[in-house]
C-alpha cells in the first residue's frame, strides 16, 4: 500500500518536472524570437502590457459572447 502510494507521488513528481521542461523551453524560444526581431517585441509589449507610442490610445474589444 505505501509502495503505491510512493510510486504515485513519484509519477505525479515526475509529470510536473516534464511540465515545466516544455515551459521552460517554450519561454527560452519566445525569448530568443523577441530578443532577435524588434518587431515582435513591439508587438508582444502592445499586446501583454497595452503600451503605445505617444499620441495613439489603446482600445480594448471585448469579444463577443455566443
Amino acid at each position: 500500500m505505501i509502495q503505491y502510494e510512493l510510486d504515485s507521488n513519484l509519477k505525479a513528481l515526475e509529470d510536473g518536472i516534464n511540465f515545466y521542461k516544455k515551459e521552460l523551453k517554450n519561454t527560452e524560444n519566445q525569448i530568443e524570437a523577441l530578443s532577435s526581431d524588434p518587431n515582435k517585441l513591439e508587438r508582444f509589449a502592445r499586446e501583454t502590457f497595452w503600451m503605445h507610442k505617444p499620441g495613439e490610445q489603446v482600445i480594448l474589444v471585448e469579444p463577443l459572447k455566443d
